[in-house]
């Protein structure tokens, strides 16, 4: 079977069919209400400040794919949160770095957990050789971008 045909496979009948199945996430506590993208941006925070490296605004955007108009709407929404701080480079004014706050970790220990523990309910159908080789699977899916 080559990729166009597993891909129409997946498309067609496994991914509808895991997408209405499978175990919706936890209620999200309701002090967070974070989505998929807020909570991935916290995640990427997270990596870039555990290398002691920031990231502007405009970096976030790149990486996470969205325009300008709208990583800065959500970064404000991060920032009203008291989850994320915005200050103002020394080299440039106009561009802000963006750092997690003590809440804003707090936050995403929080909500890791929580998806930790949803993806767990998951794995725990599967024998532990089928883990690791779906692991290996996403693990090598990463690579081809």
């Amino acid at each position: 079977m080559d990729s166009s045909e597993a891909a129409t496979i997946i498309i067609d009948r496994i991914y509808p069919r895991l997408y209405f199945s499978l175990p919706r996430l936890p209620a999200k506590p309701s002090s967070t209400k974070l989505n998929e993208r807020l909570f991935s941006i916290l995640l990427l925070l997270e990596a870039k400040s555990k290398k002691e490296k920031t990231l502007t605004i405009g970096e976030i955007g790149e990486l996470c794919k969205l325009s300008s108009p709208d990583i800065t709407r959500k970064i404000k929404d991060l920032e009203k949160r008291g989850f994320v701080r915005r200050l103002s480079l020394k080299t440039d004014e106009r561009s802000k770095e963006v750092s997690l706050t003590p809440q804003g970790i707090q936050v995403l220990s929080v909500e890791k957990e929580s998806r930790k523990r949803w993806f767990e309910k998951i794995l725990e159908a599967l024998e532990e050789n089928e883990r690791t080789f779906l692991i290996n699977v996403f693990l090598k899916i990463l690579k081809v971008e």
